[in-house]
């Protein structure tokens, strides 16, 4: 499944523009915004109710001061709100990939803590794109999304099947959303995945610990297979940076996984996605940055790591 793929609609978003080192894409893909829109009832979020808007806006904000996080009242606002600006985040680790030509045309994947669906909307959109500049190749894409918090699962089942719906002939795509905690389903996991995905999973506002780190490592031990990927993708603060430097180094150290991609921190441009700025005008978001940092890392795992590695 290892074949060079033509990118030319990818390559032409992935750009180093002007004050950000990550891109400056395009809108949402049409049939997001649109089923966005449609599953809230509104053409735009200034017509949602008074009420509504303030239910929203009170609760955006999602960390509580001990650090552990409560989506259970803010599945809206974290679909209106921070959805759109992490969307293309997983556009970088998989254009990585492509770069290297580790991109498998067909993979089974592993999503932890998938929330609305954004980092698997986002890699879904990927292949969209691909199956349009490689037309007579298949590709084929099987992704297990695991989400502790049930209320994500209505407006994810909804929005993958409108983005699954308007997808080319040639790319084949199977979701499953399973309800569950990531740490607490390792008896569940086989180890027939492709790629481990999580997205801000591991940090400090998910209430992390290194006893959760240490759960972690021992999926990755459980679910992957000779040659399998790890993608890590975490809010771009320092701290999140260290953190993803101190689970290559577990996993390195226990053999599991080397680096492929050591931990960088890097700049999305959200100026161009407009239900960012109708969220603005609503009153839903403020200020008016563009550079949305994130940090990520990619591992890949090996039967045989070099003990010169693991000093």
């Amino acid at each position: 499944n290892l074949i060079k793929l033509n990118s030319n609609h990818i390559d032409n978003y992935i750009i180093k523009s002007a004050g950000v080192n990550f891109n400056h894409p395009i809108d949402l893909p049409k049939c997001i915004t649109k089923g966005i829109y449609e599953f809230f009832g509104v053409k735009t979020l200034k017509d949602l109710p008074t009420d509504k808007i303030k239910q929203l806006i009170d609760n955006k904000s999602l960390y509580s001061d001990d650090k552990t996080t409560n989506y259970s009242l803010s599945v809206d606002a974290y679909s209106l709100i921070y959805m759109p600006v992490n969307f293309y985040k997983i556009w970088k680790p998989l254009h990585d990939l492509l770069s290297v030509n580790k991109l498998l045309t067909n993979c089974k994947i592993l999503e932890l803590g998938t929330g609305p669906g954004t980092a698997t909307l986002g890699l879904l959109s990927f292949y969209f794109l691909l199956a349009i500049d490689n037309p007579n190749l298949n590709l084929n894409v099987e992704i297990t999304a695991i989400e502790r918090e049930k209320n994500f699962k209505k407006i994810f089942d909804f929005l993958i099947a409108k983005l699954i719906s308007c997808s080319p002939p040639n790319f084949h795509a199977e979701v499953k959303f399973i309800n569950g905690d990531a740490f607490e389903s390792l008896n569940e996991y086989d180890n027939n995945y492709d790629i481990l995905l999580e997205s801000n999973l591991l940090n400090i506002n998910e209430d992390i610990s290194s006893e959760k780190i240490d759960n972690f490592i021992q999926i990755m031990k459980k679910v992957l297979h000779h040659k399998s990927l790890v993608i890590m993708i975490e809010p771009g603060k320092n701290e999140n940076m260290y953190q993803l430097q101190e689970i290559m180094q577990k996993a390195l150290k226990h053999k599991i996984a080397s680096s492929l991609i050591p931990p960088m921190k890097i700049a999305n441009d959200i100026s161009r996605i407009s239900i960012c700025q109708d969220a603005t005008n609503a009153g839903l978001r403020y200020g008016k940055k563009t550079a949305h940092w994130f940090s990520y890392t990619i591992l890949q795992q090996s039967e045989h790591i070099n003990d010169s590695q693991c000093q």
